[in-house]
C-alpha cells in the first residue's frame, strides 16, 4: 500500500527507505535506485527522535517506482538491510517538468523558502564524535557558522556510535558548517560532516 502525504494520493510516485547506515550518501542511494528508472530526486534525512538514516527517492514515473520498491525492499545498501516503501510526494506534481523539479529541489534556497521545506530546514548530520563530546562542546563548534536553531549528540540506533545532529536556521549556514567542519577534529577525534534534513523542524522553530 502506498503512503500519502496529508492522506490525499497525488504528487509524483516514490519510495521512502528505512534502514540506511550512517556511511550512505544521497549518491550512493541514487546509484542504488537508477536502474529501475529516472531519478528526479534522490536524498537522505536524519529522524531526530530515533537518529535513523530514512532515504527518498523520487521517479519520474510510476512503473518505476514500483518496480524499485518490489526489487529492492529487503535488500542491502551499504552492508545494510532496508525497507523500501511506495511514498508519492506532492512537491512533485505529477505531469510537471521533472528536469526543473530537480533543480528546484537541489537548488540552495538562501533565506527564502523552496521545495524542500516540506523535508524540513537543512542541517549537518556529524559522524565520528568521540566517547567524551557533549552537547556543549558539540554546539559551541558548530555555531561559529551562524545560528542553531537545534543541536543534539545521540546514539546511531544501528551501530550504537555516537552520532551529532544541527539544524541551523539558514541554508547557506549548514552549507558553511559542512564546507569548515567535516574532516577536522572535536575533542580529539576526527569527524565527518554531511548535509542532512531535519523533517521536525522549521524556520524560526523555538529551540526545545
Amino acid at each position: 500500500m502506498a503512503l500519502y502525504y496529508g492522506g490525499v494520493g497525488y504528487g509524483r510516485t516514490g519510495c521512502v527507505v528505512f534502514g540506511l547506515p550512517s556511511v550512505s550518501t544521497n549518491e550512493s542511494l541514487r546509484r542504488a535506485f537508477s536502474p529501475f528508472g529516472k531519478v528526479v530526486r534522490a536524498m537522505i534525512a536524519i529522524n531526530p527522535p530515533t537518529n535513523q538514516y530514512i532515504g527518498t527517492v523520487v521517479f519520474e514515473d510510476e512503473p518505476s517506482a514500483r518496480e524499485a520498491v518490489k526489487r529492492m525492499n529487503g535488500k542491502k545498501i551499504d552492508g545494510h538491510q532496508i525497507i523500501v516503501k511506495e511514498y508519492r510526494f506532492p512537491e512533485f506534481p505529477a505531469g510537471s517538468n521533472p528536469g526543473l523539479d530537480y533543480q528546484k529541489a537541489s537548488a540552495s534556497a538562501s533565506d527564502s523558502a523552496s521545495d524542500d521545506d516540506d523535508l524540513g530546514p537543512l542541517g549537518c548530520v556529524v559522524n565520528g564524535l568521540g566517547s567524551g563530546a557533549t552537547d556543549e562542546s558539540f554546539t559551541r563548534a558548530f555555531s561559529q557558522f551562524g545560528d542553531v536553531i537545534h543541536a543534539k549528540i545521540g546514539r546511531d540506533a544501528g551501530c550504537g556510535k555516537k552520532i551529532g545532529m544541527v539544524v541551523y536556521e539558514d541554508e547557506r549556514s549548514a552549507r558553511a558548517a559542512v564546507e569548515g567542519m567535516n574532516g577536522k577534529e572535536i575533542d580529539g577525534y576526527r569527524i565527518t560532516v554531511k548535509e542532512s534534513r531535519y523533517p521536525r523542524f522549521r524556520r524560526r522553530a523555538v529551540v526545545e
